[in-house]
């Protein structure tokens, strides 16, 4: 598959920064990077989108439910341990939204005491990430997030083309032109594909909607 991200300045502004270049490769390489993680876990696998843990085959799943459930306890995540173990694996990392990540933060006993983590969810490095998103149809719910446990070592990031930063003066498209407007066309791009070697190695929780306020 292949990933693009451009943008574009006036030649005034590359003259006046000497370091524009160094900042627009930056720039467009997070912007790579941001995607590429979103469709390692996301991606739908149909145009120009690789496939991404959740929507590979042979994936374990656990479902919190028909419509989604609050995260109250850290069973979900000890059952998708679990799973994974089953299936031979090891799993070393959880990934989910800056929401979830609070929901867990504040989860509290009986006596409101903060709720001590199983081991399992303590062997787990944990990555907070906004690339996850909270706004998931799950049957009726519409603000619906996931979080992957898995090995992700057994997630594999092939590169054909690594990343390319091209540069032209006098590009042009249906809508304007670089030499007409005195501009600098910026474009980076590379190829990639997202292949999981033991997809079962991988658990989604599924249908993690927000507590009742």
């Amino acid at each position: 598959k292949t990933l693009i991200a451009s943008v574009k300045s006036s030649v005034e502004l590359a003259e006046d920064a000497g370091n524009l270049a160094q900042v627009v490769r930056q720039n467009l390489t997070n912007q790579l990077a941001l995607e590429l993680d979103r469709v390692a876990l996301l991606g739908s696998g149909t145009g120009s989108e690789p496939t991404g843990v959740i929507n590979q085959d042979n994936v374990q799943t656990v479902d919190m439910g028909t419509d989604g459930a609050a995260l109250t306890s850290y069973g979900p995540f000890s059952q998708a341990y679990e799973n994974i173990l089953s299936a031979n694996g090891f799993p070393n990392a959880t990934i989910f939204s800056p929401r979830t990540w609070g929901t867990i933060d504040r989860l509290v006993d009986g006596q409101d005491k903060p709720l001590n983590a199983p081991m399992s969810f303590q062997n787990l490095v944990k990555f907070p990430t906004s690339q996850v998103p909270n706004d998931i149809t799950h049957g009726s719910a519409e603000n619906a997030s996931v979080a992957f446990v898995g090995d992700f070592s057994q997630l594999v990031v092939g590169v054909r083309t690594n990343l390319r930063l091209e540069v032209t003066r006098v590009g042009s498209d249906s809508d304007s032109s670089a030499f007409e407007n005195l501009q600098i066309w910026w474009r980076a791009y590379l190829r990639a594909d997202i292949q999981l070697l033991h997809p079962d190695h991988f658990c989604v929780i599924a249908g993690i909607i927000p507590a009742a306020e």
